[in-house]
């Protein structure tokens, strides 16, 4: 079981023992005008999703599955939130992970967490907010065969985890940095994700919408952006999947 009253969270924190998505539940939330910050945290997720429809895995009692009610700020939050989490992992002691653009923890080649973020109208006025969903692996399971491509904040810091700790730090960073995001926007956060991001530097293909482009990941922009040099000639890339050719 989670221990919520060790997190010490500000705003609402609903935590349940299964759920179809974190994201529906805190995204229902919203809409009937929860407090900023609401946070929904299931063990199992029957429906949970990442990023371009793929299905998201957690491991029970061991990772972190949450939403977030977070209200309507500068697009690059998922950046923002990805680099949060990177801190929150450097308040913990972690020091060997990486950033993945946009918005993926990394282990050398390991996946440690991702983000997903979407969009939803207020009901009762034309605002909208966002729910960001966040899974993290924490803890190595015993029983359970972890995939290749996936890794654990036990992995990269040699010791287990107590997942509350982990809770408390991001969601620390993550108010701290979303005030900063609504009054600033992404250039206060530019510098220090350019220095954790793995992806510049490195061959890479990038693909959104049936759209394929393959290139050197040059550098990012004060948008979020990342700039690809092609044969063609640059090309930014503003979303999408960016995978890094090996």
């Amino acid at each position: 079981m989670l221990d919520t009253k060790a997190i010490a969270h500000t705003a609402p924190l609903i935590y349940l023992e299964e759920v179809d998505s974190t994201n529906n539940i805190a995204a229902d939330l919203g809409r009937q005008g929860a407090v900023p910050f609401t946070v929904v945290m299931a063990e199992r997720q029957t429906a949970g999703r990442g990023r371009h429809g793929r299905v998201w895995r957690t491991f029970p009692y061991q990772s972190l599955a949450m939403s977030i009610v977070i209200p309507a700020v500068d697009s690059t939050l998922p950046l923002v939130a990805c680099l949060s989490l990177y801190q929150a992992c450097h308040d913990l002691g972690i020091q060997n992970i990486a950033l993945k653009w946009p918005n993926d923890l990394m282990f050398g080649s390991r996946k440690l967490a991702g983000v997903l973020t979407e969009s939803y109208p207020l009901s009762n006025s034309t605002g909208r907010f966002y729910v960001l969903g966040c899974g993290i692996n924490v803890n190595t399971p015993e029983d359970e065969d972890v995939p290749e491509v996936a890794g654990t904040l036990a992995m990269a810091v040699g010791r287990p985890l107590a997942r509350e700790e982990v809770a408390k730090a991001f969601l620390v960073r993550l108010q701290k940095n979303c005030t900063t995001l609504e009054k600033h926007g992404f250039a206060p956060f530019l510098t220090e994700y350019q220095q954790a991001c793995i992806t510049l530097g490195k061959p890479v293909v990038w693909k959104e919408g049936g759209r394929e482009v393959s290139g050197i990941a040059r550098d990012l922009n004060a948008d979020g952006s990342i700039l690809l040099e092609t044969p063609a000639g640059m090309h930014t890339c503003h979303s999408g999947e960016m995978i890094i050719e090996h």
